[in-house]
């Protein structure tokens, strides 16, 4: 299981919207890709590794993407200010009738 992170950009900066977006999980990297509103700043080259930028008005939205996203619950950091959440493998259902 792989997890994707996210932050905010500048937390020291007032007023800043811009959070930032971590997977590994290429099914995540897919749906961040798709996104208008999302825009890739940073990946690996030996690592799949995909950092994505995207302008939120608040902590909540914030959050709510990232919940969208993962299909999963949205847990902080007790050390720092970084949210995660567990992305769970999908598997497709391919019972023919």
């Amino acid at each position: 299981m792989t997890y994707t992170y996210m932050w905010r950009e500048y937390p020291f900066i007032r007023g800043d919207k811009c959070y930032r977006y971590q997977t590994s999980d290429p099914h995540i990297h897919k749906k961040m890709r798709q996104r208008k509103d999302f825009s890739l700043v940073m990946w690996g080259l030996n690592r799949n590794i995909w950092v994505y930028v995207s302008k939120k008005n608040n902590l909540e939205k914030a959050k709510r993407t990232l919940r969208n996203l993962t299909h999963s619950s949205v847990k902080k950091h007790t050390a720092s200010s970084v949210f995660l959440a567990q992305s769970t493998p999908y598997i497709a259902n391919n019972l023919r009738p």
